[in-house]
């Protein structure tokens, strides 16, 4: 009997063979901040597993959270990592349609399917090395799609490393039909060199995820930032009575209060910065197509097809995410995380060799 989709069927980054160094899973290349696996130990040691979050608890992790993102405590819903919010947010509107920016993270086929949902894709294009958005073509289907709807996107894009400027968002955002929604997923924006939170506005809803910038994916902590009263009402509504465990809400509301962490993720931020242009150009001086990228990792275009390309980089110990299960990219698209300096030289010397294998 075949075994339903669940999560151990999924296709994500993240899961690297022991022995392996990953570049598979963005996140910050410094690490988890200074002070989290201490935070982790003591709220076990406090017995927090041993119970289920209090109203405490989430006051003091909303809280955090508010100071940490600067936005109004009532303007953020808590949830078991942004990909949570990601499926209920069109259950709770009683969308009828799903739009979706591609290609994309999410399992939006798998949703769409088990709910009858209408998914309408917009594909975004490469041209030269860059990918580029429509946004006549995301407008008109919006208009088109029976609502209520839900379009979604990534800022920056992930896998490709697009980030949609602001006005573009607005112009979306502006032209959207009365039924659509928008729902901008910001899971790396802390890590985008040029980028800015959209923050708490009224006309859209954004998503987001401290397990990057903390490089902590196993403590799992999303947040959807909106001042849209009706999206925070039905999405809030439909949460479960514990959105967040206990050992992460007592840990993170300790580590997230720390001036240290903030800085933490800015240093991750400069790593970024800095390496992002150099691995590039790297990988376009092999004859590897990078596209242009203002996120922690890079999508590169190679002859050498999946698996094939990422077996052969695994026997050098490093290990990149197949990004054929992306919608509309195929077998020779690969993403490569930006890790720390001296990381970033071993997969590059690697490359070298694999390249010239191929």
């Amino acid at each position: 009997m075949r075994r339903p989709a669940a999560g151990v069927n999924r296709a994500h980054g993240g899961a690297a063979p022991p022995g392996a160094l990953d570049f598979s899973a963005p996140a910050n290349p410094l690490g988890p901040p200074p002070g989290l696996r201490e935070a982790v130990s003591e709220c076990a040691a406090l017995g927090s597993y041993l119970r289920y979050p209090s109203p405490s608890d989430y006051l003091n992790l909303l809280g955090a959270v508010s100071e940490f993102l600067d936005v109004d405590e009532d303007h953020i819903v808590l949830s078991n990592g942004s990909a949570e919010l990601l499926s209920l947010i069109p259950l709770s509107l009683r969308a009828r349609s799903l739009i979706v920016v591609e290609p994309n993270f999410g399992d939006h086929e798998l949703l769409a399917r088990a709910t009858s949902l209408e998914l309408v894709r917009v594909v975004m294009r490469p041209s030269d090395n860059a990918f580029s958005l429509d946004e006549d073509g995301v407008i008109r289907a919006a208009k088109a799609a029976r609502g209520p709807a839900v379009l979604v996107l990534s800022r920056p894009n992930n896998p490709t490393g697009l980030t949609v400027d602001e006005k573009a968002i607005d112009r979306i955002a502006s032209s959207l039909p009365r039924h659509a929604w928008m729902v901008v997923d910001e899971a790396f924006v802390d890590l985008c060199p040029s980028c800015r939170s959209l923050g708490d506005r009224d006309d859209i809803v954004v998503l987001r995820s401290f397990t990057k910038s903390l490089a902590s994916p196993g403590l799992r902590l999303g947040v959807m930032v909106t001042a849209d009263r009706r999206a925070l009402e039905a999405i809030a509504g439909s949460m479960q009575a514990w959105p967040v465990d206990s050992i992460t809400a007592c840990s993170l509301s300790k580590v997230l209060a720390l001036k240290s962490t903030a800085l933490h993720v800015e240093r991750g931020k400069e790593i970024v910065r800095q390496e992002l242009p150099r691995v590039t150009s790297a990988l376009r001086s092999m004859g590897l197509k990078a596209f242009d990228s203002s996120a922690p990792y890079v999508l590169v275009r190679h002859t050498l097809p999946n698996p094939q390309f990422q077996r052969s980089l695994l026997a050098h110990g490093f290990y990149v995410r197949d990004a054929s299960t992306f919608y509309s990219l195929d077998s020779h698209y690969s993403r490569i995380s930006i890790r720390s300096p001296a990381e970033n030289d071993a997969i590059l010397k690697a490359l070298e060799v694999v390249m010239g294998w191929a």
